[in-house]
């Protein structure tokens, strides 16, 4: 009798539990129909398009099937070529309209990159060289070299660079006007970025040939590059903190680092200065996939910004290495240029490598060359 008695309270038990919980699940259930009911009153039902209607349709270049989140890349230029600071202030608030194409750090003020490439305002770098270095006579436009470095922010790991830079600038038959630290204002970048910022400086570099061609003072300035850019990746610099090459050319300059959209304006004060007028800008707000963010790896480059990705990047770099083997030019000598696609580089700085190797050696069509669909193919590497 005992132990009929317990299970049947057993049996009591377990259905009065199972009937709570019904009807807690049909009250529950209630509740949210209830719930939904009132919202609905509120607000229709939302109207559930297809993903593929919701861009416009195929025409022209555009391709629906083609879209994709990316950096965010955009480009300003006067037809007529006249300089204006207007032109970059508006380059710049188009860079602060493209924030959301970028991305920020866990700290939320480490951005993944962002700069902008201009052509060099002469009249500005005249002013500001003339005042503060009273002995240094600018050249005429297209007749001096501008570079913008990152350097080490250790006296004597910067004195290092700086001497390379030098020595590679002095062989190659030029000399360096001056050096001009790029002022800066750090307060409000992230902690991310302001353990690894770098001390930027801007060196002139003027020919000592006065007879010496825009194209061909661009090419040496560019094969000093290359070659300081070597030398940076020597062994004796594998424990030195960064020094890079942003820029060296006659015709741009570019201002970036790993910041946000909003920040490149407030950081690089030359930006700000009413002075600083210019014909073109591009601009670029980096969201950073395949690589670490980093200062040297926000864009532009030197002759690109980008907004995708390569897939095929190892493919594209070993080819080329193996090409470095049997290229061929009239104009300057391949194997000082050598390796083309620096070591340790993104897959835009690769493409970016590239592109300037073929710019400057290629002749022709450089930018139809690196970007050709598969199953084509192109002489490489003889100059027109």
């Amino acid at each position: 009798m005992p132990v009929l008695f317990a299970q049947a309270r057993k049996q009591k038990v377990i259905s009065d539990r199972n009937e709570f919980v019904l009807n807690t699940e049909a009250s529950t259930c209630r509740m949210a129909q209830a719930r939904i009911a009132r919202v609905s009153e509120l607000s229709p039902a939302p109207v559930h398009t297809p993903f593929s209607k919701t861009f416009p349709k195929k025409q022209g270049l555009y391709d629906p099937q083609h879209e994709k989140d990316a950096c965010g890349v955009g480009f300003i230029a006067d037809l007529s070529k006249t300089p204006s600071h207007l032109n970059l202030v508006d380059a710049l608030t188009l860079l602060e309209r493209l924030s959301h194409r970028g991305a920020i750090g866990s700290d939320s003020r480490t951005g993944d990159g962002a700069g902008v490439l201009t052509d060099i305002p002469h009249e500005f770098f005249v002013s500001v060289l003339g005042r503060e270095f009273p002995n240094v006579k600018l050249p005429e436009k297209g007749q001096y070299g501008l570079g913008t470095l990152f350097l080490p922010k250790d006296r004597m790991h910067r004195n290092e660079s700086k001497r390379v830079v030098e020595d590679i600038v002095r062989s190659r038959e030029c000399t360096i006007l001056c050096w001009r630290d790029v002022p800066t204002v750090s307060k409000g970048i992230g902690k991310e970025a302001l353990a690894t910022e770098p001390k930027i400086e801007q060196v002139f570099i003027q020919p000592n040939a006065s007879n010496l061609s825009e194209s061909d003072f661009d090419l040496t300035l560019y094969v000093i590059r290359k070659q300081i850019t070597h030398k940076f990746h020597d062994e004796m610099f594998a424990d030195s903190p960064l020094s890079y090459v942003c820029s060296l050319s006659s015709r741009v300059v570019v201002y970036k680092g790993q910041l946000s959209s909003p920040q490149l304006r407030d950081y690089f004060l030359d930006l700000c200065d009413e002075r600083f007028s210019v014909q073109m800008a591009m601009v670029h707000s980096r969201f950073s996939t395949n690589t670490f963010p980093s200062w040297e790896r926000a864009h532009p480059f030197r002759t690109l910004g980008r907004n995708e990705e390569i897939n095929t990047l190892r493919g594209n770099v070993n080819w080329m290495r193996d090409r470095e083997g049997v290229m061929l030019s009239d104009t300057v000598n391949l194997k000082e240029l050598h390796p083309v696609i620096g070591a340790g580089t993104s897959d835009s700085g690769a493409f970016d490598n590239a592109l300037e190797f073929l710019s400057y050696t290629g002749g022709s069509n450089a930018a139809l060359k690196v970007s050709e669909e598969r199953g084509t193919s192109t002489r490489l590497v003889t100059r027109d």
